[in-house]
C-alpha cells in the first residue's frame, strides 16, 4: 500500500513529518451507518459470550450480545435474541464488573451526580450510562 502525505505550510504550527517518524493511520475497510454502538468498556466477557447491562426504570438489565466491528473506543452490538435493545437504551458503562441482572442501580455524571430518568443526549456526558447510537 502506497500513500502520499502532504506536508504541513512553513508556516503551519505543526511539526513537518520527518524520514523515520513512525504515524498512526486507520483505513476504514468497512461502515455499518446503522448500526448500535457502545463503549467498549460497557461490554462484558464471560468465556466466548458477551453481554451489557441496560438500565431501564433503575434497574439494571443484562442483554447478551454479539460483538461486530470494532473502533479505537466503540464496538457495534448485535443483539442475536431478538431483544428489543434499542437506540436510547442507557447502557452501564462503568461499575457493572460485579452487577447482577435485576440489581438496583441509579445512573451518575462524570461528577457522580444523578441523571433522571430520560436517555443520556450525548455520550460524553455520563460515566456510568451511555446511550447505544448509531455509527
Amino acid at each position: 500500500v502506497t500513500i502520499a502525505l502532504e506536508q504541513p505550510a512553513a508556516d503551519d504550527a505543526r511539526p513537518p513529518l520527518l524520514p523515520g517518524m513512525m504515524v498512526r493511520l486507520f483505513i476504514i475497510t468497512e461502515r455499518h451507518p446503522e448500526a448500535l454502538v457502545v463503549q467498549k468498556r460497557a461490554l462484558r466477557r464471560e468465556g466466548d459470550r458477551r453481554h451489557i447491562f441496560v438500565v431501564r426504570e433503575g434497574v439494571a438489565q443484562r442483554v447478551n450480545v454479539e460483538e461486530g466491528l470494532l473502533g479505537e473506543l466503540d464496538v457495534e452490538i448485535f443483539p442475536p435474541d431478538g431483544s428489543d435493545l434499542v437506540v436510547g437504551d442507557q447502557v452501564v458503562v462503568v461499575g457493572g464488573r460485579d452487577l447482577e441482572d435485576g440489581a438496583r442501580v441509579q445512573a451518575t455524571d462524570d461528577l457522580g451526580m444523578p441523571l433522571d430518568a430520560t436517555p443520556a443526549k450525548d455520550m460524553s456526558t455520563a460515566s456510568e450510562s451511555t446511550e447505544a447510537g448509531q455509527n
